[in-house]
């Protein structure tokens, strides 16, 4: 339920959002960045940012990124 709950506060303050997944120490760290460079950082596994992705019912033009582009491993 929190993640629901984080879900919809970003959609509600951020217009723009540009997620870009990376690797660090094996977990996968999503930045969820607005255009007033305010920054919020979620770690997740990679299984659970994709679900975190199709549980918030984001646009489907940023669900189709977080599937085609997988993590960058380091």
């Amino acid at each position: 339920m929190e993640v629901i709950r984080f879900a919809f506060l970003l959609m509600g303050l951020f217009l723009t959002i540009n997620v870009r997944a990376q690797t660090q120490q094996s977990t996968d760290m999503i930045i969820l960045r607005s255009e007033s460079s305010q920054c919020l950082k979620v770690d997740h596994a990679v299984l659970g940012a994709k679900a975190f992705v199709g549980l918030c019912d984001l646009d489907q033009p940023l669900q189709r990124w977080v599937v085609q582009n997988p993590p960058v491993s380091g």
